[in-house]
């Protein structure tokens, strides 16, 4: 689903799959998995409820925003 950027922290908090610009997350073997260009930022598993991993490199400042988004609503 295509959404607008202020929605972005809503969908990720909720672990829903979603379009923005160059950000897109999706559900794949039950891990939520956030890409920014085409680059996995995080992998979440939806049955332990963790973050299994985070990219932490910096691309952009777009990709830095998302990652903030991502650390603040999927926690360790």
């Amino acid at each position: 689903m295509k959404i607008k950027k202020n929605e972005i922290r809503k969908f990720i908090a909720r672990r829903w799959c979603f379009m923005c610009g160059s950000s897109i997350a999706v559900i794949v073997d039950n891990e939520y998995l956030v890409f920014s260009y085409d680059t996995l930022i995080a992998r979440y598993n939806l049955d332990t409820e963790s973050m299994t991993y985070f990219n932490y490199n910096y691309y952009s400042k777009t990709t830095r925003i998302l990652q903030n988004i991502v650390e603040d609503e999927l926690t360790f």
